[in-house]
């Protein structure tokens, strides 16, 4: 018998309701909070949404990429959001991880805040770090800065809920990697 993980991600008009990149001076949390998000402008990722679908059967959907030693998703139509699909990850037996990510060059984002948003549905998930991550690696591929959404756990079964990943983009970097990942059993 295979066991399998599950994730449901919505479509763009709510999978990634923004992806906002806002400069922002680093003293400003060391010294005083912010009272109001600032004025921002988005980032442009390919096929948010996963409406365009991979070149072939078990091909990531069109702009994403396999990040993770897991590689078992689809486009659902049946489960979604909002718009024609969503995507559902898997999680085979004996995997650590399944994901997918697009990156983008970081010189541009050097010093602002990078806010993503998806909306994600579960059903019969187990605890775990499942949801949106911000990778930012160095130009010799280092992870110099991490974010994910999972502070806030989605845990048992949940209809779509708004999850949000945070990321002060490192001077270090030099490509920021945005994704989502399925680690637990259950479906997401």
């Amino acid at each position: 018998m295979v066991t399998t993980t599950t994730a449901r991600f919505g479509s763009v008009r709510n999978f990634l309701l923004g992806a906002i990149a806002t400069t922002m001076m680093a003293c400003a949390f060391a010294f005083a909070p912010l009272a109001a998000p600032l004025a921002g402008s988005q980032i442009n990722l390919v096929n948010p949404s996963f409406e365009e679908p991979g070149e072939a059967l078990g091909v990531p959907p069109n702009g994403w990429s396999k990040a993770g030693d897991g590689a078992a998703f689809s486009l659902d139509t049946g489960t979604r959001s909002s718009g024609k699909k969503s995507l559902k990850l898997e999680r085979p037996e004996g995997v650590r991880m399944t994901a997918l990510s697009q990156s983008l060059d970081a010189s541009g984002l050097i010093g602002k805040i990078l806010v993503v948003r998806a909306k994600f549905k579960s059903d019969g998930l187990t605890p775990g770090a499942n949801g949106l991550m911000l990778v930012a690696r160095s130009a010799d591929q280092k992870t110099v800065g991490f974010a994910a959404s999972d502070a806030l756990s989605l845990v048992g079964t949940t209809n779509w809920s708004t999850r949000v990943a945070t990321i002060v983009v490192p001077d270090t970097a030099t490509q920021i990697s945005v994704g989502v990942r399925m680690v637990s059993v259950g479906t997401l």
